[in-house]
C-alpha cells in the first residue's frame, strides 16, 4: 500500500467504519510504517468520538431562519449585480483609448514623413539650381589629368608657403 491509498482509507474511516479487508490492509501498512501508528490511533479515536456525539437539536424556527438567510443572500446578490453596460464600460474605454492613441500615432508618423519628403525635395531643388552649366565640363580632361600630378605632403606645402612670406 502506498501513501495515497493510506490517506484514502483514513478519509473513508471518517465517514464509515472500515471493512475487514480495508482494516487488514491498513494493519499491514501500519506494521511496515510504525511512525504512522500513533496518527492512525488519533484519527480512529476522533472519528469514533464524533460518531457518538448526539445530534444538536434544531430550533423551532429553523426553517424560517434558513429562508431569511436565503432572502438576505438574494438581496446581496441583487445589490452586487452590475448592469450590463457598466460591466463593459471600462473595457470600451480602454479600447477607445488604444484606438485614439493608435490613430494619433499614425497621423504623426504620416506628418513626419511628409515633412521629410518636403525637406528632401527642397534640398534637391537647391542642388539642382547650383549645378553648373555644361560648358564648365569642357575642360574636364585638363582637370582629370591633375589627379596624376605629383602630390606633396602637407609639411612640404607649409614649408613652401613659409618661404614665400
Amino acid at each position: 500500500m502506498n501513501e495515497h491509498e493510506h490517506k484514502e482509507l483514513v478519509e473513508a474511516s471518517w465517514r464509515r467504519p472500515l471493512s475487514p479487508e480495508e482494516e487488514a490492509s491498513l494493519q499491514l501498512y501500519l506494521a511496515s510504517r510504525p511512525d504512522k501508528q500513533a496518527d492512525w490511533e488519533d484519527e480512529l479515536a476522533l472519528s469514533n468520538g464524533l460518531r457518538n456525539l448526539a445530534d444538536a437539536p434544531l430550533s423551532s424556527n429553523f426553517t424560517s431562519q434558513v429562508l431569511q438567510a436565503v432572502d438576505r443572500e438574494e438581496r446581496v446578490v441583487e445589490r452586487t449585480t452590475v448592469p450590463f453596460w457598466r460591466q463593459w464600460m471600462p473595457r470600451l474605454a480602454t479600447v477607445a483609448t488604444i484606438l485614439i492613441l493608435l490613430f494619433t500615432g499614425v497621423n504623426l508618423y504620416r506628418a513626419n514623413n511628409q515633412n521629410n519628403l518636403r525637406d528632401t525635395i527642397e534640398r534637391f531643388a537647391h542642388v539642382a539650381n547650383t549645378v553648373p552649366e555644361p560648358q564648365v565640363f569642357g575642360d574636364f580632361e585638363a582637370i582629370h589629368q591633375l589627379r596624376t600630378a605629383p602630390q606633396f605632403s602637407d609639411d612640404e606645402l607649409v614649408a613652401v608657403l613659409l618661404r614665400t612670406n
